[in-house]
């Protein structure tokens, strides 16, 4: 009678029940966190035995509460506690939490059956969060300029929409940004881009972009990027090659042309629960300047080379919601367009080399959270003299 009446519940009871069941598991584990040291590996033994039997029993807020103070307890014993709370906490309708406490699990202290169970259960929850197409994003960051005959500091800000699934994302934003000079005055560049990716047969990307800036420095007004890309990819590697039109109409006294070549690759190696999963990428870049007299007999203002080249190799690691990336280049860049046209230097001033690093926090629900310091070596045109340049920048997403 009791199995009866209990699918007999309505959706509104049944969803309050899930909702009581979360708020009794979450003061149960705060209950057991100020008491886990105290248990003795006997204690632990007989306590995994009970939530092992309460979960045989469908009875998961007891179990969760049972296995809560041997999870918290640090020992070989903790995973095998975290593996019953998580499939409970899957039971309960809970993916997010689930796959939150999976991520903590060391498979190799669970045996064949237990194993194979995790990574169903990260295949079924998985998806839950790619099923959040959208996501905006708003990030700013500070500039600073060392040596600089031009500049001294400044500040930006982005604000970006995405959306993707399975065959298509898409990327619209917008910059702004201001930045003080030894002059007194300030610079201000505003920007709008945006980036789509159609993708077939889940091996090929076909990528098309256009960027537009407004300057106060008039020799850039106006200047508009166009990109398009191709890559081939899998679960573990990728190939791609892109090329970035470039054009700066008021370049006085000609017009500026550039055409970029960027050949990128990078693989994936490791397992996301156990040991993480590193990433190697490596990228060349080819840039290429072409002037347009439009002011016959006035001398360029800038002396270009013919071609510019580079190259920048990089590491990611990723485990759990924290990942890590860092990344080095060397060469030398004029009027680069990077990162599919987020990141473009319009001026003239020779970046020879540069390291970033990046560190994101990503709980896969709603919401992440991202840090980025970059600092670069320069030659500046004007004066001939080096120096660099260091931009460090927060960024939020929230996704829905």
């Amino acid at each position: 009678m009791k199995k009866q009446a209990r699918h007999e519940l309505s959706p509104l009871s049944s969803a309050m029940r899930h909702l009581l069941h979360s708020v009794l598991i979450i003061m149960g584990l705060g209950l057991f966190m100020v008491d886990a040291e105290a248990l003795t590996k006997k204690e632990q033994n007989k306590s995994l035995e009970k939530t092992k039997q309460y979960l045989a029993d469908n009875n998961c807020v007891d179990a969760v509460l049972e296995a809560a103070g041997v999870a918290y307890s640090g020992g070989d014993n903790s995973h095998l506690a975290r593996y019953y709370i998580a499939v409970c906490q899957d039971k309960l309708g809970d993916p997010s939490s689930s796959l939150s406490t999976l991520s903590l699990i060391d498979q190799s202290k669970l045996n064949d059956e237990q194993r194979s169970v995790l990574q169903e259960l990260v295949k079924r929850n998985v998806p839950t969060y790619e099923s959040r197409p959208f996501a905006v994003t708003l990030s700013y960051g500070l500039l600073n300029f060392e040596n600089d005959p031009s500049f001294k500091d400044g500040h930006f800000t982005d604000l970006i929409a995405s959306y993707a699934n399975e065959s298509v994302s898409l990327t619209i934003g917008g910059e702004t940004v201001d930045i003080k000079q030894v002059k007194g005055s300030t610079y201000s560049q505003t920007q709008v881009l945006g980036v789509g990716e159609y993708r077939l047969m889940q091996a090929i990307g076909l990528k098309l972009g256009y960027r537009q800036q407004s300057s106060s420095e008039a020799t850039v007004d106006g200047s508009s990027n166009t990109i398009i890309g191709i890559r081939w990819f899998n679960e573990r590697a990728q190939v791609g090659y892109t090329r970035a039109a470039s054009s700066y109409d008021n370049y006085y006294p000609s017009v500026l042309r550039l055409a970029q070549n960027t050949f990128d690759g990078s693989y994936a190696f490791g397992d996301y629960f156990e040991t993480g999963v590193f990433t190697l990428s490596g990228k060349v870049f080819q840039i290429s300047p072409e002037k347009i007299a439009n002011k016959p007999g006035l001398l360029p203002a800038t002396q270009l080379k013919k071609q510019y080249a580079s190259n920048e190799v990089g590491v990611r690691y990723a485990k759990g919601s924290f990942v890590l990336g860092a990344s080095l280049w060397s060469g030398e860049q004029v009027f680069a367009v990077l990162g599919d046209g987020f990141l473009v230097y319009s001026n003239s001033n020779l970046h020879t080399g540069g390291q970033k690093f990046s560190f994101d926090y990503d709980p896969q629900g709603c919401w992440s959270l991202g840090l980025m310091f970059a600092s670069e070596n320069m030659k500046f045109t004007s004066s001939s003299k080096t120096g660099h340049s260091t931009t460090s920048a927060i960024a939020g997403s929230i996704k829905f």
